[in-house]
């Protein structure tokens, strides 16, 4: 198929292939979420088993976001 000025157009990709991606997505943004979220279930543990302060726990908590 050409189009104007002699470019091709790439086919469609198909229905298939479009909801993997959707999945693939989606699951990378969950984990994304999950693993983000994951300091503050274990917050109460990290202060009574290891002694962290509230500032501790603060500072452990933005690091891990830099990244993000």
């Amino acid at each position: 198929m050409k189009t104007f000025m002699g470019e091709m157009t790439r086919p469609e990709p198909s229905r298939l292939y479009r909801w993997m991606v959707l999945i693939v997505v989606a699951l990378a943004m969950f984990g994304n979420y999950y693993v983000y979220d994951c300091i503050a279930p274990i917050a109460d543990l990290l202060a009574k088993q290891l002694g962290f302060s509230d500032s501790n726990i603060g500072l452990l908590q933005a690091i891990y976001s830099i990244p993000m």
